[in-house]
């Protein structure tokens, strides 16, 4: 079952779950399981999503401006009756600078898990960096001057914990409450390690439109 899992998610409404969009890239046709769970998710409740939507369609369709780049954020409706799992409110904390400097807590299916196939759903704390920060340690490991979009924050952790695939989508969470989730690791650098990486996270806070409209649908 493990080696099937691709993408974490949180639990925002009882039949609605947040995630980021490009868990859904290169799926095609393939049918796709929702594991709703806490902890260990070989005991978890398997369900299937009715349909999915990301911020991009819904302001095409609503006609809505987009005035913020990178939106790698979607709401999955899914099918069936949930088991009693705790529900993540959405923060109420804004703008989300007010957090700079601050911890939190990353949750999903392989933190902590680096090489290894998860099979308990994981957590780690984090602090959040000021957004200068971010851009500064992004770009110095690129080798050239990058603005961090003003819709993210970026966290690190010593010990280090970096985000891996199947963490993208997972919570990002300030005293319970959701301010974010997981993207992936800044920046790409594919197939390089660096332990002064950032991890890179989509604020829930300039999507509060997207996601209180979806969750009448």
């Amino acid at each position: 079952m493990s080696d099937n899992i691709f993408c974490s998610g949180t639990l925002i409404a009882t039949y609605h779950v947040l995630t980021a969009e490009q868990c859904f890239e290169n799926i095609g046709n393939d049918p796709i399981q929702i594991i709703l769970s806490t902890g260990d998710l070989t005991h978890g409740t398997h369900t299937f999503p009715l349909w999915w939507i990301s911020y991009d369609m819904w302001a095409h369709h609503s006609r809505s401006q987009i005035t913020t780049i990178y939106n790698n954020i979607a709401i999955i409706k899914i099918f069936g009756v949930t088991p009693s799992l705790r529900i993540a409110p959405l923060s109420t904390i804004s703008p989300l600078r007010l957090l700079e400097g601050f911890r939190a807590e990353l949750c999903g299916c392989s933190v902590r898990n680096a090489n290894a196939n998860p099979i308990m759903m994981q957590k780690a704390e984090v602090r959040i960096l000021k957004r200068e920060t971010c851009a500064h340690i992004v770009s110095e490991l690129e080798g050239v001057e990058l603005v961090f979009p003003d819709n993210y924050i970026c966290t690190n952790a010593n010990p280090v914990v970096h985000l891996e695939n199947k963490d993208k989508g997972g919570p990002v969470l300030f005293f319970d409450s959701l301010i974010a989730i997981n993207v992936g690791t800044f920046p790409c650098m594919e197939g390089a390690y660096n332990v002064n990486k950032v991890n890179g996270h989509i604020t829930v806070d300039h999507y509060r439109v997207f996601i209180y409209d979806m969750l009448n649908y």
